[in-house]
C-alpha cells in the first residue's frame, strides 16, 4: 500500500532535486544561464540560476571536486572546437582559479566578456589559445592580466550529438 505514518511538526516537502540529492548517489551542482564565449567574447550583466545538474557523488569524489565549489554553464561559439562546441555544458571548478599553463579556463577578460579558452603562461605575458586553428592566438600583457578574473578551470564538458555529425 506504500503508506507512511508520521506524528510531529509538518515536514517541508522536498523538490525533485532535493529527493535525488538525498538518495546519496548524486550531488547537485549549481547551473547558471551564462554562455562562456568560445569566440570573441560575450558580456554578462547578471547570472540567472537554472535547475541544478546532478553528478554522481562517486565521480565528483574521484575527480577531487567539491560540488559546492563548482558550477555548470554553457559554451557559445566555435573557437574551441573540437573539444567544446556551441551549446555544450561545462563544469567549472571554481577552486582552480590560479592559472596553470595549458589548461582550459572560464574567465572574465579585460573587456568584461566571459570566455572559455586554453591559457598558457609565458615569461612576459599570457597567451589565450583557441582549439580551432582558424582562430588567431591572443596575448595579454601583465597589466591586462591583473584586470582579468579567472572563474575556474574546466573539469568536465557535456556534448549533445546530432545527425549532422556535431
Amino acid at each position: 500500500m506504500d503508506l507512511e505514518f508520521y506524528v510531529g511538526p509538518r515536514r517541508p516537502s522536498l523538490s525533485a532535486h532535493q529527493k535525488i540529492a538525498r538518495a546519496g548517489q548524486f550531488v547537485m551542482v549549481e547551473r547558471f544561464d551564462v554562455k562562456l564565449a568560445a569566440g570573441a567574447g560575450a558580456s554578462v550583466d547578471n547570472t540567472v540560476p537554472l535547475a541544478p545538474v546532478a553528478f554522481r557523488t562517486r565521480w565528483i569524489d574521484d575527480q577531487g571536486l567539491q560540488a559546492d565549489k563548482c558550477c555548470v554553464v554553457s559554451v557559445a561559439g566555435d573557437s574551441m572546437v573540437p573539444p567544446l562546441h556551441d551549446g555544450d555544458l561545462v563544469l567549472i571548478d571554481r577552486r582552480k582559479a590560479d592559472v596553470r599553463s595549458g589548461h582550459v579556463y572560464a574567465f572574465v577578460d579585460v573587456s568584461g566578456d566571459v570566455r572559455v579558452k586554453r591559457l598558457e603562461l609565458h615569461a612576459d605575458r599570457l597567451a589565450i589559445r583557441s582549439e580551432n586553428p582558424t582562430v588567431p592566438l591572443e596575448f595579454r600583457e601583465p597589466v591586462e592580466v591583473e584586470q582579468m578574473v579567472v572563474i575556474g578551470r574546466v573539469a568536465w564538458s557535456g556534448h549533445t550529438w546530432s545527425a549532422s555529425g556535431q
